[in-house]
């Protein structure tokens, strides 16, 4: 089955097609262009790439969140409007942590995935990567404190890798309070649709009309809101 994943949750766009566990095109890069004016043509691109034709697709991949709320909503809009121009073609939501811990697998360590959220918040969520194929959820995605996050993986007694933008971030807490610790490379600190093409395919699909955004917070104007009625 060829599956096309797209990832508009952060900075950079990503888009694949692979099939039976192999990569068939990828294509990833950060623009200051908004999702929506560049996500379609990089999916048509990879397609191109893959010699594949969109009626061959028959899986549409797409993180679910936690993320960017205007991005996260571009990319699950576009994946709607492609399985409904298909004739309904199964969709699936990948969680954009579980995304980032599943290209640090091979590390064969715990994974701490963190982004940025709003303050000194960050999403976070632990995985185990021990077998180095698919991560095996530890947490499951939440927003704490960047300390939380820190305290967290203290806590494990075990040597922990964290990926993801905010890792920059929390960098100097985490050499303060961890002796075994790592940080992924730059270039696997964003998530990769193919990852999402192989995590969704062993995933439970769902029609397009079901797929639905994950925020884990509500916006700053809903906070906003939600202070002027008290």
């Amino acid at each position: 089955m060829k599956i096309l994943g797209i990832d508009t949750s952060g900075n950079t766009a990503s888009a694949a097609v692979c099939e039976n566990g192999v990569i068939l095109a990828e294509t990833s890069f950060g623009t200051r262009l908004t999702h929506s004016q560049v996500i379609l043509p990089l999916a048509k691109e990879v397609l191109s790439y893959a010699e594949t034709e969109l009626s061959e697709i028959g899986l549409l991949v797409c993180t679910a969140g936690p993320g960017s709320y205007t991005g996260l909503r571009i990319g699950i809009s576009a994946v709607k409007a492609l399985s409904f121009g298909l004739g309904d073609v199964p969709c699936c939501g990948v969680s954009t942590l579980e995304a980032l811990a599943y290209s640090c697998a091979v590390c064969g360590e715990i994974v701490c995935a963190v982004m940025k959220a709003r303050a000194d918040l960050v999403y976070c969520a632990f995985f185990d990567c021990s077998d180095r194929t698919f991560p095996k959820r530890l947490t499951e995605d939440k927003v704490i404190s960047a300390d939380e996050a820190v305290a967290l993986a203290a806590g494990m007694n075990v040597p922990v890798m964290f990926t993801g933008d905010a890792v920059g971030g929390i960098s100097e807490r985490i050499t303060e309070r961890l002796e075994n610790y790592a940080f992924a490379p730059l270039s696997m600190r964003t998530p990769r649709a193919s990852a999402l093409c192989f995590l969704g395919e062993n995933a439970p699909k769902m029609s397009a009309e079901e797929l639905m955004p994950q925020y884990l917070q509500i916006t700053k104007a809903e906070k906003d809101l939600q202070e002027q009625k008290k």
